[in-house]
């Protein structure tokens, strides 16, 4: 299987688990910690699970450019929501 196959293989398992569970789960955390509350271990384990994906997936995006936005999208919004957990930690 060539390359190129490969890299779309895996970048539709990694659209289909981020359209399916990812970005669902962080909304939700999202709102969670918008409304003032704090995340748990198991909110902050999958986040890091989330961030540790996007790391592996590098390699693929940079020979994909065209979903490099779409990370970086998906990263910010991970990092949005443990900024504003820090901050009602801090509160």
């Amino acid at each position: 299987m060539e390359q190129k196959d490969k890299d779309a293989l895996i970048i539709s398992a990694a659209l289909n688990r981020l359209n399916k569970f990812r970005l669902p789960r962080a909304l939700s955390l999202k709102k969670k910690v918008d409304s003032g509350e704090v995340l748990n271990d198991f909110d902050l384990n999958f986040l890091q699970r989330a961030l540790d994906d996007a790391r592996e997936l590098n390699p693929i995006l940079e020979r994909n450019p065209q979903y490099l936005e779409l990370r970086d999208k998906a990263v910010g919004l991970c990092e949005q929501i443990l900024q504003k957990d820090a901050e009602n930690q801090g509160s």
